[in-house]
């Protein structure tokens, strides 16, 4: 099967990626590779090559999802059925140095990607959320727990779940 991974070289997103690929789903990733303005590029660099060893895609596309047009070529190039949407930042003290930025990653890309699926009818998105939603919490916090976001990161991510949940309702996505 044809499957979309934005962020696919992140931390979480290569290990899909690399579990994707050994069930034989032929996997495309957009990543922007960026560095957050935080982490040293040469760091980044290091961290990319590694993971690209344990993956092996030759389609893998620089493109920041705030880019609708670019997310439509691309969605249009490789027709996947999943979407399975990673892409954002790694954590809340990122979007509290550049709050701006993180609503434009985190909304408009969100918006982009479904707007596009929706297009070219991709059969499924699956938009992976952040344990931020809840707020401050325990271990062992469950899946049902009410969501009580703390931060403009955790209410971000909280509004994606419901965007995506309404596209599905509209869409069928």
């Amino acid at each position: 099967m044809k499957i979309l991974v934005t962020g696919g070289l992140g931390l979480i997103g290569h290990n899909v990626v690399k579990r994707l690929q050994d069930q034989g789903h032929l996997v495309s990733i957009m990543d922007t590779q960026t560095n957050y303005g935080i982490i040293p590029q040469d760091e980044i660099d290091y961290l990319i090559e590694e993971r690209l060893k344990k993956i092996k895609t030759k389609y893998i596309y620089k493109i920041d999802i705030s880019n609708g047009d670019s997310i439509d070529w691309l969605i249009q190039k490789h027709q996947p059925a999943i979407i399975i949407h990673m892409a954002s930042f790694p954590r809340q003290k990122v979007v509290n140095a550049n709050p701006a930025l993180g609503a434009k990653t985190m909304m408009e890309g969100l918006m982009n990607l479904c707007e596009s699926a929706k297009k070219h009818k991709v059969s499924k998105f699956l938009y992976i959320s952040s344990s931020m939603v809840y707020g401050d919490f325990t271990d062992n916090v469950k899946e049902d727990a009410i969501c009580k976001p703390q931060g403009q990161y955790g209410i971000m991510k909280l509004a994606g779940e419901w965007l995506v949940r309404d596209y599905s309702r509209k869409t069928n996505l």
